[in-house]
């Protein structure tokens, strides 16, 4: 416990005082706009050499440097922070951050979870009555003078002198405590009072001076200095008015430090203690009668704080309070205002640090007539609480009504004492489900208990109708409203009362109800009720599936429990009672599983021990929802097909493989579940395992997707004593591949989980391929030919073994439907179907012939084979140019071809863009008009040719590069150079030395001047397309640009002619 030393009025504390004070003054240099003060009187210096060396080397090291080193000297107004005030804010603090720690430290005990105490933090009191100090003192001239002002020099006397004359003075007192009286004299008043002085003049006027009469009154005040030392905000030597008091120098001082005391500040003049000032007396009492008035060279000293207590809770004023004469509890209680009118003073408490260090609670009774109070230590905190903020004797109506509150409970009361009538509810109430929540004594935990609210009002004293108890609560709920906002609170209270023992009494429903959520579990709760009580069923809720996941141990572990639904009553076929922290999940038929099982499985594949599996299955394939789902106990192949929405159409229910672990390092076994195509039921009964994997195929779909997974597996487990479990089947059947080797796995079996013959097989005869290994020899494959008409073992019944494969031939002489279409100037155009020995003119013969207006030179033949080959082609002139960009790129452009750098990429570009047509060359009029030459010039048709007849054109077209490009009427005198001519000539870009012409068959021929009339096929015709190349050689392996251009103009001639015969 801190012990203070009490400071007792002497001659040498009034010395340290004294002494304190020259050194405070002289740590500092004066500042700027400092009044410069007279030197101390000798005097004061004699009483600061007097001190022992003792007392000096206290003051020293309080103030810091040497006595023999400074000389005083005052000045006014001056505040002056010694070096000790640094560390001052540390220690004010410490006492306030004590009450507040040991007020936060206490939340062990349960009974004071139900009790408040005051929330913000004990602050110590009185110091915020200098909170707004001044650093200054400005004395008031505009006070009345007490009459027991005393005089002294300095002061101004205003005198009126009235009668045989008027005249006023305004006389200074000297040093000397002299009036200078004009016509008297000198009149010593120095000591007197005011009202002495007063008297003493009057008398004086009236003696001395006939016929006059006298008034006095004070003029200006003279101003003293004092000091104020110890604990001040800024000690030092003062300026202040003579009508000075205490407080007056107190607040010009700054106020009094957290670490100061308030209760005892001492006026020491002339080293005798004159008197003390207890500002509580001013701050809780507004006594000012030890506010005592101030002469020149008084010391204020402020000592350190005394023994403090601290009150918190229901009193008026919490506070940390300083003591003087206060012992008791009840005395600092009165300190503080007294008690709040929610105070319960029977369970108080002291907090205290006892003599050991430790800090130890004394309980007390603040209550008046209680047993004595006992004796308060330096640094207790008292603990006032309130009373309990719950009220007793009540009943709480809350929800969907219409005046929610609260209810005077009495013997007897009932449901429908509190709510009478369906009227006092809001529209659309639940009347089948309503609950009370009651605390059960003593340990007040929440249970819940269903009301049928209906019954229980329209059936008053019936069984339905429950009698309530004290504190009870009951909760109403709107028909079409979720319940979640309504419970948050009760379910809050749930949680907070939950223990390890005894989990939180709370179910939750999630997926298709209509208020998914948690819920409260009510007493002999079953399935039904909880979904009833989250809104019931949604729309489409999948009758056949629910579950219902529950914890079986306090580690969390859980199991799942499935259930289906009656579809008239829409409960569940057994009533399921639940247990806390049960989950009910409900689906909807046409929505996928995998969001609300996400959780279930997550839980269950943390659950699992090492080398168990976890109690999940999947089920893949032709099902609506694929994907994982829990595994439970006494459910089989049929159950869990119902978890998984059941089959979807076109299922092949003869393929149904069931992928299943035999080891504890993964190794996988295949069997094949036969059903019955009418219960779905397995013809062999057989339990579903953990992690089994059942897969379900479409009648029409293809099996290597679903197959994949299964397939790896079984290469990847395959060794030296265990080949691989995989065989195959080729040829014409639906579903070729490879397939897994499941026991008994015949010949007939493949062929039917391949999906069966096509309708080109050959279904008499089929060929394995069986391989088998020899460490001597290798690898032996042999050929078995199966009779596919034959069921024994030498036919369809043949087991397979490992890496067999099964090749199902195509029948004899079987061809697929071919077909070619005719277009444009035909008399039946349309789609044909050929023979192989079909060829062009038989076709066009059966297609009538060609219309009158043909033109057969311009016939377009195309064919899909050659368009895929002059794609090819294409691709790789476009990758030769790209390569020849990028080698001029790295190499750097010449001069010679700095020009044709910048056509580079728009010629790549048309490449890129260009698209092979498949176009074949054909002579149609000879193949149509010479017997003997039709078999050289007829075409043999395939499937997918085109054929496309134009129209008889009469124009010729120029391209490229000339003046002007168009299209001419054909004229046959015309040679090329004149179509050139027509077209405005040759421009400066043009290569006139490798025109070529595009005939209208599609045919290319070179025009190199004279050389083109020895050609054979010279002469211009109808149809035909002159072009004129770019004269630019591209790169530096000499890709021609007139070969580009041929490319690109037959392409585009082709296109032309295509859309011209409207196709």
């Amino acid at each position: 416990m801190a012990t203070i030393t009490a400071i007792t009025p002497s001659a040498k504390n009034t010395a340290l005082a004294l002494a304190g004070a020259m050194l405070l003054v002289s740590l500092l240099a004066a500042p700027s706009g400092a009044i410069a003060q007279p030197q101390l009187t000798p005097s004061q210096m004699q009483q600061l050499q007097n001190l022992s060396a003792d007392d000096q080397a206290a003051i020293q090291a309080q103030l810091g440097g040497s006595v023999g080193e400074r000389q005083a000297q005052i000045p006014e107004a001056v505040g002056i922070t010694p070096a000790a005030a640094a560390a001052a804010p540390q220690a004010e603090a410490a006492i306030e951050e004590d009450a507040q720690q040991r007020q936060q430290q206490d939340d062990i005990t349960t009974d004071q979870a139900s009790q408040s105490t005051a929330s913000t933090a004990l602050r110590q009191f009185g110091y915020e009555l200098f909170a707004g100090s001044p650093s200054t003192f400005a004395p008031a001239t505009n006070i009345p003078v007490p009459a027991t002002y005393v005089m002294g020099p300095g002061d101004t006397v205003v005198i009126q002198l009235y009668g045989q004359r008027n005249v006023i003075h305004e006389l200074v007192i000297t040093r000397e405590g002299m009036l200078l009286f004009p016509e008297i004299g000198p009149v010593s008043v120095a000591g007197l009072s005011f009202l002495e002085m007063r008297d003493q003049i009057q008398r004086i006027v009236t003696n001395q001076l006939i016929g006059q009469n006298a008034t006095v009154t004070l003029g200006a005040l003279r101003s003293i200095n004092v000091f104020v030392l110890g604990e001040a905000a800024q000690p030092g030597s003062f300026t202040v008015s003579s009508l000075s008091t205490m407080t007056n120098a107190l607040f010009a001082s700054g106020g009094v430090t957290r670490i100061g005391s308030l209760r005892g500040i001492r006026l020491m003049r002339s080293g005798q203690l004159v008197t003390e000032l207890d500002l509580y007396d001013l701050l809780l009492r507004g006594d000012t009668s030890g506010d005592a008035r101030l002469m020149p060279g008084d010391v204020i000293f402020i000592p350190p704080i005394g023994k403090t207590v601290g009150i918190a809770g229901e009193v008026r004023r919490p506070a940390i309070y300083e003591l003087k004469n206060e012992t008791s509890p009840t005395e600092i209680l009165s300190l503080s205002g007294g008690l709040n009118p929610t105070a319960y003073p029977r369970s108080s408490r002291i907090e205290r640090i006892s003599d050991n260090g430790e800090r130890i609670i004394v309980d007390v009774d603040l209550s008046l007539g209680s047993a004595p109070d006992p004796v308060l230590n330096d640094g207790d905190v008292i603990q006032v609480y309130s009373v309990l903020d719950q009220l007793e004797n009540i009943v709480l109506l809350e929800g969907h009504v219409h005046r929610p509150g609260s209810f005077q409970w009495r013997e007897g009361l009932r449901v429908s004492g509190v709510l009478g009538s369906v009227e006092e509810m809001l529209p659309n109430p639940d009347l089948d489900y309503a609950l009370i929540a009651r605390e059960i004594l003593p340990t007040r935990r929440i249970e819940l208990v269903y009301v049928n609210l209906g019954t229980a009002i329209n059936n008053p004293g019936s069984a339905a109708d429950l009698l309530l108890q004290p504190r009870d609560q009951l909760l109403t709920f709107g028909a079409s409203q979720s319940r979640q906002a309504q419970v948050a609170q009760l379910l809050s209270r749930l949680r907070a009362q939950a223990s390890f023992e005894k989990p939180a009494l709370i179910v939750s429903v999630s997926g298709n109800v209509r208020f998914p959520g948690d819920y409260p579990l009510v007493r002999d709760m079953t399935m039904d009720d909880v979904i009833r009580f989250a809104g019931g069923l949604g729309t489409n809720t999948d009758l056949d599936y629910a579950l219902l996941e529950r914890q079986i141990d306090r580690r969390g572990t859980i199991a799942v429990q499935a259930t289906a639904l009656n579809s008239d009553t829409l409960q569940t076929l057994t009533p399921i009672a639940l247990q806390e922290l049960d989950r009910v999940i409900v689906f909807n038929v046409n929505e996928s599983r995998d969001g609300l099982l996400a959780g279930t499985l997550q839980r269950l594949q943390s659950q699992t021990a090492f080398r168990r599996a976890p109690e999940i299955i999947s089920v893949e394939g032709n099902v609506r929802f694929p994907g994982s789902y829990p595994l439970y106990l006494g459910k089989g192949l049929a159950d869990m097909l119902k978890a998984a929405g059941g089959f979807s159409e076109q299922t092949d229910l003869q393929f149904v493989l069931l992928e299943r672990e035999v080891s504890d390092f993964g190794d996988i076994d295949v069997l094949k579940i036969d059903l019955n195509p009418e219960t779905l039921q397995p013809l062999t009964p057989f339990e579903l395992q953990p992690r089994d994997r059942l897969l379900v195929f479409g009648a029409n779909s293809a099996r290597d997707g679903l197959l994949g997974s299964t397939l790896g597996k079984l290469r990847a487990q395959a060794n030296s004593e265990t080949p691989t479990r995989v065989v195959g089947v080729r040829g014409d059947i639906r579903f070729p591949g490879d397939y897994p080797l499941y026991r008994d796995l015949t010949v007939g079996g493949l062929i039917q989980v391949a999906g069966g013959f096509t309708e080109s097989a050959d279904i008499t005869i089929a060929e394995v391929t069986r391989y088998d290994a020899e460490p001597e020899i290798g690898r032996i494959i042999g050929h078995v030919e199966v009779n596919l008409t034959d069921p024994s073992g030498a036919g369809l019944g043949l087991n397979l073994t490992p890496f067999d494969q099964l090749t199902i031939r195509r029948m004899p002489n079987w061809t697929e439907t071919e077909t070619v279409s005719l277009s444009g100037e035909v008399r039946a155009p349309g789609v044909y179907t050929i023979t192989k020995e079909d060829t062009l003119t038989s076709l066009i013969l059966r297609a009538g012939g060609l219309t009158d207006y043909a033109d057969p030179r311009a016939a377009i033949f195309l064919r899909e084979e050659l368009r895929a080959s002059e794609q090819q082609a294409l691709d790789d002139l476009r990758a030769r140019l790209q390569r020849d960009l990028v080698i001029q790129g790295l190499q750097g452009a010449s001069e010679e071809n700095g020009a044709q750098n910048s056509v580079e990429p728009q010629v790549l570009a048309l490449i890129e863009n260009a698209e092979a047509t498949g176009r074949l060359t054909i002579d149609l009029p000879t193949a149509l008009s010479d017997e003997r030459r039709s078999a050289d010039y007829d075409v043999i048709l395939r499937d997918g040719d085109r054929l496309l007849i134009p129209r008889t054109q009469q124009e010729v077209t120029v391209a490229g590069e000339v003046n002007q490009p168009t299209s001419h009427l054909y004229r046959r005198e015309l040679s090329v150079s004149d179509y050139i001519a027509s077209s405005g000539g040759y421009t400066p870009s043009a290569d006139q030395s490798n025109v070529f012409v595009i005939k209208a068959s599609g045919e290319v021929v070179s025009f190199k001047g004279a050389r083109w009339f020895f050609q054979k096929r010279a002469r211009m015709e109808p149809g035909d397309t002159i072009v004129v190349p770019f004269n630019i050689r591209i790169g530096n392996n000499l890709v021609e640009w007139r070969n580009i251009s041929q490319i690109l103009f037959n392409l585009s001639t082709t296109l032309l002619a295509i859309e011209r015969v409207g196709v």
